[in-house]
């Protein structure tokens, strides 16, 4: 039965060896560019999907409650692992869990802008990065879609996970924290600006993926490139998505998702 993550605003997938991505989200709380307003990290769940959580206090913004859905803020640096997507899965030995442990990019990496085609002086050392989340994505069908003025990722994992538990470990040390949804559990990961504040004269957000290259540079994104490929429109079926879509075209153009290089391509049969 598996589980889906639609991951939306500022993600970089940066190429894991010999397989996977390192999801990356660059930390737009602090250190700003002039005229670039603050981003926020967050999961959001359906209510009726969620199953518990563990030091992991969600948003109480009745709003959202109204909605059925359950925000979980990203608030501080954190290295996240989701259900079985750990490296013990990719060392599976049977060639059942070496399918598993396959994450098919296909339909990603040749659609994504990828900053090292931008500027290919970029060098992404992820202990380095400024990033609010790290997260590893080493199974299941990864795409590139289109959803509001950006290009955004679905995950899909189509076999049996059980429920599935998502961890964060803060850099601080200040201890883990963790929820849990059921299986089959539509996920929504978010990297944007308030889609409800008044937005205008801004810079183009895309230039903070500048926080995630080793000497910060940001003079080659301070645009967003062209589209070679214009991929499909993402399916809606969260709340959330159907909710930030309503007032306004979020995430707007600038806001993409993005891949770190050339793409690693990983293919399997469907």
């Amino acid at each position: 039965m598996g589980y889906r993550i639609d991951f939306i605003g500022m993600v970089n997938f940066f190429d894991l060896n010999p397989q996977g991505r390192l999801v990356l989200l660059p930390n737009g709380r602090t250190n700003l560019p002039d005229r670039v307003p603050p981003h926020f990290a967050s999961f959001f769940v359906e209510e009726s999907q969620f199953k518990g959580s563990t030091n992991w206090d969600f948003e109480q913004d009745p709003v959202l409650t109204h909605r059925g859905i359950r925000e979980f803020p990203i608030d501080t640096p954190s290295k996240i692992e989701i259900t079985g997507q750990g490296e013990q899965a990719a060392r599976g030995s049977s060639r059942d869990e070496a399918e598993k442990s396959e994450l098919d990019t296909s339909l990603h990496a040749h659609i994504v802008p990828r900053l090292r085609e931008i500027d290919p002086d970029i060098r992404i050392v992820p202990e380095e990065a400024e990033t609010i989340a790290q997260m590893p994505i080493r199974y299941g069908v990864l795409e590139a879609l289109m959803f509001g003025g950006g290009i955004v990722s679905r995950l899909t994992v189509s076999f049996d996970t059980g429920s599935v538990t998502i961890t964060a470990t803060p850099d601080d040390g200040s201890g883990q924290k963790s929820f849990t949804v059921a299986e089959g559990a539509e996920i929504v990961l978010s990297n944007i600006s308030d889609p409800f504040e008044k937005h205008g004269g801004e810079d183009v957000h895309f230039q903070l993926y500048a926080k995630l290259d080793k000497e910060r540079k940001r003079d080659k994104l301070m645009s967003e490139p062209r589209l070679d490929i214009v991929p499909p429109r993402l399916e809606m079926v969260h709340p959330y998505l159907k909710f930030i879509l309503g007032p306004v075209d979020f995430p707007m153009p600038g806001c993409s998702n993005t891949g770190c290089c050339a793409g690693q391509l990983v293919t399997r049969s469907r």
